[in-house]
């Protein structure tokens, strides 16, 4: 007695192997064409606090929108704000430079009248000496008084600097790609705490062989499309439709030093993605020149009939 059960899935495997093989004959040309590579973001960074510390703030989600400068986090910073407000006071306060030049400004009377009265034998050498050098130690102690409020500054610019630190802000316009702490979290230094990913444009790094990139230039024009191979056969066209093209780019940049062991060049395409297609796609390059290429490579009839 047959299995009904046993019969029904092979039935359901040959129609699965037969629309598997259809989609696979369908996709062929595509298959056959352009070079296999895979979208990245054009910018992609991973931030990290550089101190230890608690997280006081989130101020962004994942998958967001930001802009450059943007705050994303900020670290409990409480002492270090009044260290700061600290540091601004002693940098702005001049009362030791005025006090240094009112009793720089009595030294130097003190001598000049010492020096009248030395000339009127009023005063001996001692006392015109002594005169002499109280005012010379006056005007150090304006010049260390002087020195002591740059070294205030740079306190205050170190200290605000210092706080800077405990505050993230966006390096990049992008969109916030995983948050990996919370509020009340503690942090050590050189800890992931946010990936902010532009994908606007994309870009592909393709492997591309010598002989044809020695034909291409930064500037020209490829185009992407999305590689049927790498994705269920069982997709529909309205999924991923085979040969999917994803946009025109350009060349970006051309590798000076080949691969020695696959002969190949890598080429940086970068994409327009106005319409935020996700990075990490499996795709398939055209580039106008490989076209040619490929023709040139053809021997024509007229040739394979004289050929021997």
């Amino acid at each position: 007695m047959v299995n009904m059960e046993t019969t029904d899935i092979r039935i359901r495997t040959v129609r699965f192997a037969a629309v598997s093989m259809a989609v696979l004959l369908a996709a062929g040309p595509c298959l056959a064409e352009g070079q296999a590579a895979i979208t990245r973001p054009s910018k992609d960074v991973i931030l990290a606090f550089v101190l230890p510390g608690q997280i006081a703030e989130v101020a962004v989600t994942e998958g967001q929108l930001v802009k450059k400068g943007q705050l994303l986090m900020r670290q409990d910073d409480e002492p270090e704000q009044k260290q700061l407000a600290v540091s601004k006071f002693q940098s702005e306060d001049t009362t030791r430079i005025d006090a240094a030049i009112k009793q720089g400004g009595l030294r130097q009377v003190i001598f000049q009248r010492t020096e009248q009265a030395y000339r009127d034998q009023a005063a001996n050498k001692l006392e015109l000496d002594q005169a002499e050098v109280e005012w010379e130690i006056a005007k150090l102690s304006l010049k260390l008084a002087r020195f002591q409020q740059k070294l205030d500054q740079l306190r205050y610019q170190a200290d605000s600097l210092q706080l800077q630190r405990m505050r993230m802000h966006s390096p990049i316009d992008g969109r916030v790609e995983n948050v990996q702490v919370e509020v009340g979290e503690s942090v050590d230094k050189l800890t992931p705490v946010v990936r902010v990913v532009q994908t606007d444009p994309l870009w592909v790094d393709v492997a591309v062989p010598a002989a044809v990139a020695a034909r291409l230039q930064p500037g020209q024009p490829a185009t992407a499309r999305v590689n049927p191979a790498r994705y269920d056969p069982e997709l529909t066209d309205k999924d991923f439709p085979l040969c999917y093209k994803l946009g025109t780019g350009k060349i970006k940049h051309i590798s000076t030093v080949a691969d020695a062991a696959s002969n190949t060049r890598r080429i940086r395409v970068e994409l327009p993605n106005s319409e935020n297609i996700p990075a990490g796609l499996h795709v398939l390059v055209d580039f106008p020149q490989q076209e040619e290429a490929a023709t040139d490579s053809q021997p024509s009839e007229t040739a394979k009939k004289t050929q021997p």
